[in-house]
């Protein structure tokens, strides 16, 4: 089902409005900006040795930025999770740096590189165990939060979780107990197993 560019473009700018007040307001005027990239490994039990594959971004000045958590989607073919990269939220994220925001992307178990094994089988759509699924993925949103608000550069009292897809869900899930710091969480589109 396709949604109107409008709708999209609404969802957007209201993300990016909410971003910018929590911000502070702090937009990014000077367009020779500097941006810090930074890939990382996010510890974690259940991830083994390998951790959760992480990407965060950032305004390259000191100082400590609120943080933004993207969650990602789930593919619909599982040979795909494998390739999934948080590179590919880039664009996204690009746009929360520029509004004064540290910004990280983390792939939940089973997704891209990160470690433990796909932790958010929710069954069959006969029989579906979402409950299960949303606090796994959570769980992983959680263990990403603890580490990165431990970080110098990121002031934990401003944290947001934004999802779409199952990323969305997870977001909704995370509420559910909700950790130190996280202040609003945005769902676009959350949900697991749809069959087109």
């Amino acid at each position: 089902m396709h949604r109107p560019a409008w709708v999209a473009a609404w969802a957007l700018a209201l993300l990016l409005g909410l971003a910018c007040a929590m911000a502070g307001g702090a937009w990014a005027q000077d367009a020779a900006q500097v941006y810090m990239r930074e890939p990382m490994r996010i510890p974690m039990p259940a991830a083994g040795p390998k951790g959760l594959e992480a990407l965060l971004v950032r305004p390259a000045a000191p100082g400590r930025y609120p943080l933004a958590l993207i969650n990602h989607g789930s593919p619909r073919v599982s040979a795909e999770r494998a390739g999934m990269t948080p590179y590919a939220y880039l664009p996204q994220m690009m746009e929360f740096a520029r509004r004064g925001w540290a910004v990280a992307v983390v792939m939940r178990r089973g997704f891209g590189d990160s470690g433990g094994g796909f932790a958010e089988n929710f069954g069959t759509c006969q029989d579906p165990g979402y409950l299960a699924s949303a606090r796994s993925s959570a769980n992983d949103l959680r263990a990403a939060i603890a580490y990165l608000s431990a970080r110098p550069d990121i002031d934990a009292t401003r944290i947001i979780s934004v999802g779409q897809s199952a990323g969305g869900l997870a977001t909704v899930a995370l509420t559910a107990d909700p950790p130190a710091g996280l202040v609003a969480a945005i769902n676009f589109a959350g949900g697991r197993g749809s069959p087109t």
